[in-house]
């Protein structure tokens, strides 16, 4: 099984996306945003909560591949703000 910073590392989404996301990061805040996308009442660590959020955008992803007409860009492109704050949170030191 790799690890979360490898699946991190090789996970390819379109150009668009990936700058809209980048641009939402300033206004990222984990608290409010991550129990919105999770529905949970206590906030997991950056690691666990970034292998949540890969699941959930892998959906998003199937979704926006497929051409299905329930696909939302943008909770796509919340969940993928929030996947990159983890992704950060994961690599700043302690």
């Amino acid at each position: 099984m790799q690890d979360i910073n490898t699946m991190l590392s090789t996970l390819r989404r379109p150009r668009l996306l990936t700058s809209a996301a980048r641009h939402g990061l300033v206004d990222y805040q984990r608290e409010r945003h991550l129990k919105r996308i999770l529905g949970d009442g206590k906030l997991p660590s950056p690691g666990a909560a970034a292998l949540r959020l890969m699941e959930i955008e892998a959906g998003y992803d199937s979704a926006r591949r497929t051409g299905d007409g329930n696909y939302m860009i943008g909770a796509h492109i919340e969940v993928l703000i929030a996947l990159m704050s983890e992704a950060r949170l994961l690599q700043s030191p302690a």
